[in-house]
């Protein structure tokens, strides 16, 4: 996996984004509904729901189901979430980027 790869991150209630790197520490998403699609994913949990992006094959499809448009696709990687924090988002994200060893 490339340390230096970045994900973009965004918030789909309020349209806000960010670039995230691979934080040191990974939280579990053992107990999350886990939805793959090859190098691509859709994260339940309570809090929220997260779309993930790993690489640009799957991104179409992701980026419809994300945001109910084919407009603005952002290039993979990418995660797009509701109900998280930026920060938890993108650590769930590179979780799962990273038990797939997608980056």
């Amino acid at each position: 996996m490339n340390p230096n790869r970045y994900l973009y991150v965004l918030n789909l209630e309020d349209n806000t984004s960010s670039k995230s790197i691979r934080p040191p520490d990974l939280p579990e998403i053992d107990d999350a509904y886990v939805e793959s699609f090859g190098k691509c994913a859709t994260i339940e949990m309570e809090e929220g729901v997260l779309y993930i992006a790993g690489h640009s094959r799957c991104g179409p499809k992701m980026w419809l189901l994300a945001s109910g448009s084919d407009e603005n696709r952002p290039n993979a990687p990418w995660a797009a979430f509701r109900g998280f924090s930026h920060e938890k988002a993108a650590a769930l994200a590179w979780s799962w980027l990273s038990s797939r060893e997608t980056l």
